[in-house]
């Protein structure tokens, strides 16, 4: 499992993705409020590429002053 960030308006966001590669649709996991991309169980899910997602503030994402609403 690999460790990432990807950049959101500067923002380093954290997400864990399976190194394994297959033919079935990968699963995207985002915790509800309070979790993190660690508590996705990846070896629950071994027939496919998973990818777990740390919210802002959760986990190893930062933590800004202001920018945690889902709108668009």
């Amino acid at each position: 499992m690999d460790s990432q960030f990807a950049l959101n308006d500067g923002i380093k966001i954290n997400y864990l993705i399976s190194r394994k590669v297959s033919e079935n649709i990968p699963l995207v996991y985002v915790p509800g409020m309070l979790g993190s991309a660690e508590e996705f169980p990846f070896e629950s899910f071994e027939t496919r590429q998973n990818i777990s997602i740390s919210l802002r503030g959760r986990g190893k994402s930062d933590a800004p002053d202001r920018g945690y609403s889902f709108r668009g």
